[in-house]
């Protein structure tokens, strides 16, 4: 479903990424792992079409998205659910929504809150808060939130980036379950995640990056087992 190959993403005179391979299937859950600054958030910021992108290739569904911007890419199905969540903390959880089904979706109201009530569905604590500031929620309904704006615009392809950020282990749990459950309706998600236990745990296939550069592959439970990642990133 994704392919990105050679691609290098540089930020004036500092290069993020050395020209990395990477592919994600249909249905499946794919992980990078990797310290801060290896450039896992670049990634998806190149794929979303955020990043300065200044060599290779990214493919979507055989098209060639690496020059096109962010908005044509949304339009075509990936949906990029940010680091730090970047909700709009002064409009009311519902107008989130809202807004997150808007380049879609469009202005057909029955439409759009058709996928409103489907999100609450999902989530049902935000349907309590629905009338409430977005800035006031918790870290876990903040993080629910982000998600289910992310899906108001029915992606096809989700970029996660640090979804368990800063949250507390039963709500990491909860993120996981709907991760899963996202895989199972089909879609295709390429997991940005510094818990790369969790990471692992969910991934089909999984990357590491370490400095700009692609260093081991391997399934999920390949890198789970694998000794150079169990004591650089699974505490032993």
């Amino acid at each position: 479903m994704l392919q990105i190959r050679g691609l290098k993403v540089a930020y004036g005179h500092i290069q993020a990424l050395h020209g990395i391979d990477l592919d994600a299937k249909a249905g499946e859950i794919t992980a990078i792992i990797g310290s801060n600054g290896a450039g896992k958030t670049s990634t998806l910021m190149a794929i979303s079409g955020l990043a300065p992108i200044t060599g290779g290739e990214i493919k979507f569904e055989g098209q060639t998205i690496s020059a096109i911007p962010a908005h044509a890419i949304t339009r075509l199905g990936i949906t990029h659910i940010l680091e730090g969540r970047q909700l709009f903390a002064d409009q009311s959880v519902e107008d989130n929504l809202i807004l997150g089904g808007y380049s879609r979706i469009g202005k057909d109201k029955a439409a759009v809150m058709a996928a409103v009530e489907r999100e609450m569905d999902r989530f049902p604590i935000l349907r309590q808060r629905r009338k409430q500031q977005a800035g006031t929620l918790s870290g876990g309904e903040q993080q629910m939130l982000a998600m289910s704006r992310g899906l108001m615009s029915e992606p096809k392809f989700l970029l996660m980036d640090e979804p368990s950020m800063g949250l507390a282990p039963l709500i990491v749990q909860e993120i996981a379950r709907t991760i899963r459950m996202l895989k199972d309706s089909g879609r295709a998600i390429l997991l940005v995640e510094q818990m790369a236990a969790v990471a692992l745990g969910l991934a089909d296939r999984a990357y590491v990056l370490e400095s700009g550069k692609v260093t081991i592959t391997g399934t999920g439970a390949e890198l789970a087992r694998d000794p150079e990642v169990k004591r650089a990133y699974l505490g032993g």
